[in-house]
């Protein structure tokens, strides 16, 4: 009685501060807001067929458009916020309550970064990767692998990241290495196999790029083989994982001797706390190994993709024997996984509450507040005006073909208009005059009559600035 007390007290402390901390000092950025755009305002079919330039699947897509549904009467971060939220608190409760790990042992994972600021507080996609994921790992560790849980949870985590699919079948390499023969495990998991491969086949049709491959060349690396790009993705998926804060950021300055020799340190370590499970060695090196190939030759990723690994380690930790957590030198060892991590926690979390995630909220707050609805806003690189849209709780212009935009394709070249044809827009929309707004300060010879009304760009986590300026016919 006191073990569940504990344990709901613990949920219950996570699972608030969460929230609050959602609510109260988190901002949204370009990445969170445009997910939502695409999901509220496409059709579904639409949608669908917009998220090869995405480069993501359609689960969290389909969920953000359901929660859309509700947007009459409720602000737009607020739906995205608690839709997200939901998931959290799904994904904590099967952790809490349905995973075998000793309780000390969920505390440490919940307390780092992975687990509460990168997927828990910013609202992506990720969070549903360790909520498939463990219910997956729930029925392992309960001898109901067969279960069409099983099967629905390998279909729809192929539908929620590409890293979906490498959990999914690195999970599957699991139960074939724990199954006795190959033509047993083909028996037993026929509806796995089948989920997984129709998963793997619905994320192909959704995802790979179609049209113009110098578009989507711009958008994935393509690289020939290359030892450096490999270090760089090696070095990125294992050190800045587990010691996140003790290097630099692998994706920004890349590898370094100092780096690479921690990466090996981590692979001795996960061999150490593995080495008597066959199972898990071949699992966990296929996801791996998977992520390192991806991340060097077609997406180079940054701290928010690489730590998927973090959390399949987390999987793996609950496919051991439990009597592994009676032995003081395994805890240790393990332990040492974590320590960075959790720091690493403290850090962002620290930061988002000194600093905005985003200067986006400030920019539209300032945008809604003082800019008539009849005056046009023109957003000078659409890419970078998401956030500063979303909190405006209205359409930005783009200049290309005048047309007002929320969401954005990735590949689109910006197009940079002329003074004269802001003036010329203004005119066309009968208006005195027109809101022009960058993301860096203009060029003052290119746009002279432009003057600026107001500068944001305080230091944010995300860098996202935001410089207003009007532009008056007079």
């Amino acid at each position: 009685m006191k073990g569940n007390f504990t344990k709901i007290l613990v949920f219950i402390i996570f699972s608030v501060f969460v929230i609050l901390f959602k609510l109260g000092f988190h901002e949204l950025w370009k990445d969170e807001w445009q997910a939502y755009f695409v999901a509220r305002d496409m059709s579904i079919a639409p949608m669908l067929n917009f998220l090869n330039y995405e480069g993501h699947p359609s689960l969290w897509y389909i969920i953000l458009k359901a929660g859309a549904l509700l947007e009459f009467g409720i602000r737009s971060d607020l739906i995205i916020q608690i839709t997200h939220y939901f998931i959290v608190l799904l994904f904590y409760y099967i952790f809490f309550f349905k995973i075998r790990l000793p309780l000390w042992l969920k505390v440490l994972f919940l307390l780092s970064y992975f687990f509460c600021f990168e997927y828990a507080i910013v609202n992506r996609a990720y969070i549903i990767l360790g909520l498939l994921g463990y219910l997956i790992i729930y029925n392992i560790q309960n001898h109901n692998s067969e279960s069409w849980l099983v099967s629905m949870a390998l279909f729809l985590l192929c539908q929620t990241e590409v890293y979906g699919v490498f959990i999914g079948g690195a999970l599957l390499i699991y139960l074939l290495i724990y199954s006795s023969t190959t033509s047993k495990f083909i028996n037993d998991y026929k509806k796995s196999i089948v989920a997984y491969i129709a998963g793997i086949i619905v994320f192909v049709i959704t995802v790979f790029p179609r049209g113009h491959q110098q578009e989507f060349s711009r958008a994935y690396i393509g690289n020939n083989l290359d030892w450096n790009v490999i270090f760089n993705s090696f070095q990125g998926d294992l050190a800045n994982v587990f010691f996140p804060g003790l290097i630099s950021d692998t994706s920004s300055l890349g590898y370094s001797i100092y780096g690479l020799i921690i990466s090996i340190a981590v692979l001795v370590i996960l061999f150490y706390l593995f080495r008597n499970n066959r199972a898990i060695l071949w699992s966990l090196g296929f996801m791996i190994l998977s992520m390192i190939m991806f991340h060097a030759f077609i997406f180079k990723g940054g701290l928010r993709n690489w730590g998927v690994i973090f959390i399949y380690f987390s999987m793996m930790l609950a496919l051991i024997e439990d009597v592994k957590f009676d032995n003081s030198r395994f805890n240790i060892v393990l332990s040492i996984l974590l320590i960075f991590p959790i720091l690493h926690n403290f850090k962002a979390i620290h930061f988002d509450y000194l600093y905005p995630f985003s200067n986006g909220k400030a920019a539209g707050e300032f945008l809604k507040e003082n800019v008539p609805d009849a005056v046009p806003i023109i957003g000078l690189n659409q890419f970078e005006t998401s956030s500063a849209i979303g909190y405006s709780g209205r359409p930005f212009y783009e200049m290309n073909e005048g047309k007002s935009y929320t969401y954005f394709r990735w590949l689109d070249k910006v197009y940079v208009p002329t003074e004269e044809e802001l003036q010329l827009f203004a005119k066309y929309k009968n208006v005195g005059g027109v809101i022009v707004v960058s993301n860096e300060p203009i060029d003052k010879f290119r746009y002279p009559k432009c003057q600026l009304w107001k500068t944001f760009n305080e230091k944010s986590l995300k860098r996202e600035d935001f410089y207003i300026y009007t532009l008056s016919l007079k």
